[in-house]
């Protein structure tokens, strides 16, 4: 016990030694955390914790760690909306996940220099990780997933403590954000090539191999066994379900092209030059200070960027369906991996030698891109809810004398408008039609948000208007937005 709290005073001692780098890092994430909740924006389950003040993180998605964590920062069970307070602890976890992440794969453990912490900052605000720090609630339990992943790693060169603390970390992620699972592997597959390219024994290197392993499907089949004691996971269908034995392969096969086809289509232009720059760059540098044949230096890099590549995506890969086309945020693993290769760029190029000038441009680059990104996405949700509001109200007129217990139907085949400035940023950044909620879909949490709004309780039902005539119906509202009629004790909503 005593051995453990040295390494982590360690770690602490090293962020007090780099403490203005390590308060820069928090400055910005904390701004950008500040930005997306200044919108007030009730980013999709925030719709009814606002309203209920339910947590259901355990028993709907068994994340009982989520759920715990939630009494603890709310100090009660029963979640308020705490404005500014969980985007500053957010900023706070998201601090320690990249320092966290940058002293463990550095060979020593001197100083930071501005690149590093520069590089550092890419980790936490991947465009794809924005959708988890748009929860109003749970982001910073989304957070911790990842800093439990990869905790483990301070204890990387004592084999048996660093297998039997990545059982724990792995089963603590699974218990606050299960999307996380490709983290560990990712970190995991870049400490071995490290071991690799510096020429340490093979065989311990596989050694380490097979205890990782052992410890990582062993806390994955108990949080499956955690996940079976709750009934309320078997009502999910196929979200949760796992592809069978003689499926796996096709399944594995058909997620990983889905996945990065996602990827790469929900990726603006200068994203996919900066990602292809990364790779090479990197690439590149790990080449040139490989201690090993440049034969093997080829095949271990190109097997840990394939491998890495694919393994970011974690246990998603053997799910029946293909996660990240619905949300975004299941596709985090991949855009971790891009600051994970900033920061080993940035450990393998000296500070004032120009010829390392390329590599310096590509990690600014990257972050700046990021950072504009990030205040983009807050943007677009100011913009799209105040389009939101603005239809609401003027539906609301409409129907406020229409609505009553008996005739509350409303027949539609969507919802509003979304913003026209964020369709125009959608031209550029083709993932906010993904990351931003579409005002346009007619399911629960935009239901309940214009009930919240209006205080009209609303029964919308989706419709094709095979069953509509207009020459039958009564015609009772014309606007620039919509076209409102009567039919048998029903109102039909045709949007223009």
């Amino acid at each position: 016990m005593k051995d453990d709290l040295n390494v982590v005073s360690q770690f602490w001692n090293w962020i007090k030694e780099n403490r203005d780098k390590s308060l820069s890092i928090f400055f910005i994430y904390l701004l950008i955390g500040i930005s997306i909740a200044t919108v007030n924006y009730p980013y999709i389950d925030d719709v009814k914790r606002q309203i209920t003040g339910g947590t259901e993180f355990a028993w709907s998605y068994s994340r009982w760690g989520s759920e715990i964590s939630s009494w603890i920062l709310q100090g009660s069970r029963h979640l308020t909306d705490g404005g500014w307070t969980r985007p500053v602890v957010s900023g706070v976890l998201l601090t320690f996940v990249s320092l966290l992440l940058v002293y463990i794969l550095r060979k020593n453990k001197e100083n930071l220099n501005w690149i590093e912490a520069i590089a550092a900052i890419a980790v936490g605000i991947n465009p794809w990780f924005l959708a988890c720090l748009g929860f109003r609630f749970d982001s910073p339990f989304m957070v911790l997933s990842i800093f439990v992943s990869i905790i483990p790693f301070l204890w990387w060169d004592n084999l048996n403590k660093f297998a039997i603390y990545s059982f724990i970390g792995i089963f603590l992620m699974c218990n606050f954000y299960q999307p996380a699972s490709g983290i560990y592997l990712i970190v995991f597959l870049t400490m071995v090539l490290r071991e690799l390219l510096s020429g340490q024994n093979v065989i311990n290197i596989i050694k380490r191999i097979m205890f990782s392993a052992i410890a990582y499907i062993s806390a994955m089949l108990l949080f499956l066994f955690e996940s079976k004691l709750n009934p309320e996971m078997a009502l999910r269908g196929e979200v949760v379900e796992i592809a069978k034995p003689n499926e796996l392969i096709t399944v594995i096969f058909k997620n990983i092209k889905i996945y990065l086809g996602t990827i790469y289509h929900q990726s603006a232009q200068i994203w996919i030059l900066l990602f292809t720059l990364i790779i090479v760059v990197s690439y590149i540098l790990l080449m040139k200070n490989s201690q090993i044949s440049k034969i093997k230096s080829v095949v271990y890099i190109g097997l840990y960027l394939l491998i890495s590549i694919i393994l970011s995506y974690g246990v998603l890969l053997v799910f029946v369906t293909d996660l990240v086309r619905d949300q975004p945020r299941y596709g985090f693993g991949f855009g971790f991996l891009i600051g994970v290769l900033l920061i080993i760029i940035s450990n393998n190029i000296i500070m004032k030698n120009w010829k390392y000038i390329i590599p310096k441009i590509v990690i600014v680059a990257y972050a700046f891109y990021m950072i504009s990104f990030s205040f983009e996405f807050s943007a677009m949700l100011s913009y799209q809810k105040e389009s939101f509001i603005n239809q609401s109200m003027i539906l609301s007129q409409d129907l406020k004398d229409k609505i009553t217990t008996k005739r509350n139907v409303v027949k539609t085949n969507r919802l509003f408008k979304n913003s026209p400035i964020l369709v125009s940023s959608e031209r550029n950044y083709p993932l906010l039609s993904n990351l931003v909620p579409n005002n346009e879909n007619l399911y629960w949490p935009n239901v309940l948000l214009f009930s919240t709004y209006t205080g009209l309780n609303v029964n919308f039902q989706g419709s094709d208007f095979s069953e509509f005539t207009k020459e039958k119906s009564v015609k009772v509202s014309d606007n620039s937005y919509y076209q409102l009629y009567l039919l048998e004790n029903e109102y039909y909503l045709l949007w223009k």
